[in-house]
């Protein structure tokens, strides 16, 4: 049985009904017994509003109030749906459990005997060893010096390890010679004219010309 409150505030006049297709059918409004007007100004404003189509226009303009469900049977059906809902995601939670400790137990039966070490593979990632390695043990058996070692290479790796000596920087020989002072070691732009030795200033020129001019007399 559906019933449906009525909040404070509503129009005494209007009654709720219990019926079930509460949302199809308007309110019932019960009508007072026609009694006569009184002939006073403003009167006819207060009169009509008593009338069921005003009271009508009033209800719609309200908001709608909520139903409550009152059936004892419906609510006890529900809320029995949703125990047995939970117990049976438990049950079946403790049962997956269950199951996977068990796979877990027959897999360490039968890998009990089998040798927990495993070779590391050659070409992967290994770790260097210090101290005496076979290579090295090898190396100090052969007793070979870096002569021998040189003349065990052939021919295209010697000049690969010598050409070294013929590489020339062309980028130096572009380079202009840096010009410096051949008494403080500063920028140089001028020189000696007697010797041709540079100087960057007169104090370098005078002592230049007392102690290293070759050329210069008096």
């Amino acid at each position: 049985m559906l019933v449906q409150e009525i909040p404070k505030g509503y129009n005494p006049n209007v009654y709720f009904s219990s019926s079930i297709n509460l949302s199809k059918k308007p309110l019932a409004v019960f009508e007072k017994p026609a009694t006569p007007t009184p002939l006073i100004a403003g009167a006819e404003s207060d009169a009509q509003l008593d009338t069921p189509a005003e009271l009508t226009s009033l209800q719609r303009g309200k908001r709608n109030t909520g139903v409550v469900n009152y059936n004892i049977s419906q609510l006890s059906q529900q809320s029995t749906t949703t125990y047995v809902q939970q117990t049976s995601q438990a049950t079946l939670t403790l049962l997956e459990e269950r199951k996977s400790s068990k796979r877990f137990q027959e897999l360490d039966r039968e890998n009990y005997a089998q040798d927990k070490t495993f070779e590391i593979p050659k070409n992967g990632f290994t770790k260097n060893r210090t101290g005496v390695t076979h290579n090295t043990k090898r190396i100090l058996a052969s007793r070979k010096n870096l002569g021998n070692y040189i003349d065990e290479l052939d021919d295209q790796t010697i000049g690969l390890v010598f050409n070294l000596e013929s590489y020339e920087d062309k980028n130096t020989t572009n380079k202009n010679a840096i010009k410096l002072c051949s008494i403080c070691g500063n920028n140089a732009s001028m020189k000696c004219v007697r010797c041709g030795v540079r100087f960057c200033c007169l104090k370098c020129n005078n002592l230049h010309n007392d102690t290293k001019c070759t050329s210069y007399s008096g």
